[in-house]
């Protein structure tokens, strides 16, 4: 079999067929066997012996996008050691717990620094690729109040954004898609958003006033509102 762990086709089936009703053929995709975890884990700086990386391998289950997580982690706050993924939660059965790849994100959030959870967080605020305009306008709204501190900087945004996409958090930003992640870990941001707290309507309020203000005080079409 051949492994393909280096570029996951990833997508959304909710958001894509959505948009593509019909004409959208959905796979399965399965894990990888464990000869190519291994490998993908030793290719992320994870050391140890092939037992001890087998080992953290089936502790999620071969899962790619959990095995990238796994090994950034790992070589990031342990020196790559491998028998160190025995000091997280993945075995913890608590249902309240979630699933091991909400698990290992939450690992993240434990180890990132405020200013890249507060970017990070970001992403639970729309259920698509966000623009610039959007992100620095949520940035601006929230970034405070989410520190309770001083408000940091658009060069601090930026370089929050760099670092996260480094770890695979994010995607890296483009021109038409400024912040953007896999599905699953824009799930696990919005269960982290209390839907009734000051912060989500503050940014959901500022967002609305950004589209309104983004259009015409009179669009001569249900099109042209649309297209603005």
């Amino acid at each position: 079999r051949t492994s393909t762990y280096s570029h996951e086709l990833i997508v959304s089936p909710t958001d894509i067929s959505a948009q593509y009703k019909k004409s959208v053929s959905f796979y399965q995709l399965e894990n990888l066997i464990e000869a190519d975890a291994i490998s993908m884990l030793r290719s992320l700086g994870v050391r140890g012996s092939t037992e001890q990386i087998s080992e953290a391998a089936r502790a999620v289950d071969c899962s790619p996008m959990t095995l990238r997580l796994l090994g950034n982690y790992l070589r990031l706050m342990h020196e790559g050691r491998a028998v160190k993924w025995r000091e997280l939660d993945l075995l913890d059965e608590d249902a309240k717990q979630g699933n091991k790849i909400f698990r290992m994100l939450r690992q993240y959030s434990r180890w990132l620094e405020k200013s890249d959870n507060i970017v990070w967080s970001l992403v639970g605020f729309f259920r698509r690729p966000a623009t610039q305009l959007e992100i620095e306008t949520l940035w601006n709204s929230l970034s405070a109040s989410l520190a309770q501190a001083e408000q940091p900087n658009m060069g601090e945004l930026k370089r929050a954004l760099s670092r996260l996409s480094e770890l695979g958090l994010l995607y890296p930003s483009t021109p038409s898609t400024y912040l953007d992640c896999h599905p699953v870990i824009r799930q696990y941001q919005r269960s982290l958003h209390d839907t009734a707290s000051k912060t989500w309507l503050n940014g959901h309020l500022a967002l609305g006033n950004l589209l309104e203000n983004s259009v015409g005080e009179k669009p001569s079409s249900l099109t042209e509102f649309l297209l603005t």
